[in-house]
């Protein structure tokens, strides 16, 4: 009953603290240290109680902030689902009323990306999406930094990988609304996201193209992106099907081989894209997927996929510049085509008529 008294008291007395907040500044650093003191105390409410007071404060005294930003880092650490929560969104809140702190929180945040408890989870990724909208100049350049470590120690590893996944899953939209409106970050992120292709496993490599890359050149038309995302991706295609080629339970079917030349695909596809960049893809199947050597190797669903492939490029040539003019580069995939009808011969009357428009 007595450490309920207590527990009520230090409330009470914190509830009465706030009411000072336009003190003069020495009343409000005397109020910011008792706070800081509560927000060690033994009970759970009147941590939370003091963290939500302080933020009052927190602003106009700058010469305490780095007492209160490791007073906020021990509650991510606290016994207590509810007050380690509370703590992350504090992380955010801190960086938000003083921008200067915006890049340590955002690292600590990316850090706390680790977490595997779901719920906590969410309150970090949502914290950290809140501190990328609030200061995109302070906390791009930690995730951009994390997206392109060079460090191949798996805990470096496995942080790079939790920043994509939340810029995939979790931020893509909030992300390209903010950079938008910032041409700098814009070349920044857009930089990172090629860089980190040139490391990303397929998976990786799907979901960035996917929820980044193809918004990105869709939304922004950003026609030298789009040429670069494809060559970047063409050269994963080339690596992948190097190995796979190699590999007998694989040569069959190339599956990523496929995936990625499917995304290179998607990005051709898209307006903003020029004629360089979709006649890049049947160049290189061309050279690469076509000869006889692969082709005739590939079980038919797959021999089908490649063709449709190129018949799709093909048609995208067409709709995008009303004109086959120019487009003699794509002869030669169709010439090899045409010497595997025998192959294909479900649809060889198919591709006769498409090469044929």
């Amino acid at each position: 009953m007595a450490e309920l008294s207590e527990e009520i008291g230090f409330r009470n007395h914190i509830a009465v603290l706030v009411k000072d907040v336009r003190a003069p500044i020495e009343r409000r650093r005397q109020i910011m240290t008792e706070l800081l003191e509560y927000m060690r105390s033994d009970y759970t409410s009147v941590k939370i109680a003091a963290a939500d007071m302080m933020s009052y404060f927190f602003e106009k005294l700058p010469d305490m902030h780095e007492r209160a930003i490791d007073a906020v880092y021990d509650l991510c650490e606290d016994a207590e689902e509810e007050v380690r929560s509370l703590g992350y969104k504090m992380v955010c809140q801190t960086a938000k009323r003083e921008h200067a702190w915006t890049a340590r929180n955002a690292d600590v945040l990316v850090q706390l990306l680790q977490n595997e408890d779901p719920s906590e989870l969410e309150v970090i990724r949502n914290s950290l999406k809140d501190l990328l909208a609030s200061d995109p100049d302070g906390a791009f350049p930690v995730l951009y930094d994390y997206m392109n470590t060079n460090n191949d120690a798996t805990h470096s590893l496995d942080l790079r990988g939790h920043v994509l996944e939340f810029l995939t899953d979790y931020a893509g939209i909030e992300v390209l609304e903010s950079l938008s409106t910032r041409p700098q970050l814009l070349e920044l992120f857009a930089e990172g996201l090629l860089r980190s292709l040139k490391s990303s496993t397929l998976y990786e490599t799907v979901a960035i193209v996917d929820k980044l890359l193809y918004p990105m050149v869709e939304q922004l038309e950003l026609t030298q992106l789009s040429q670069q995302a494809v060559q970047a991706i063409l050269n994963k295609t080339m690596i992948a099907l190097s190995d796979e080629q190699r590999r007998p339970e694989s040569r069959t079917a190339l599956p990523s081989t496929i995936q990625y030349v499917e995304e290179a695909g998607a990005i051709a596809s898209l307006p903003a894209s020029d004629l360089q960049t979709v006649t890049s893809i049947v160049d290189f199947i061309t050279s690469n997927l076509l000869p006889a050597q692969i082709f005739t190797h590939l079980i038919p669903d797959k021999q089908l996929e490649i063709s449709r492939f190129v018949i799709v490029l093909y048609g995208t040539c067409i709709t995008k510049f009303q004109s086959t003019t120019g487009l003699d580069q794509l002869d030669p995939a169709r010439d090899a085509l045409a010497k595997h009808f025998g192959v294909l011969s479900k649809v060889g009357v198919i591709l006769i008529f498409s090469f044929r428009l």
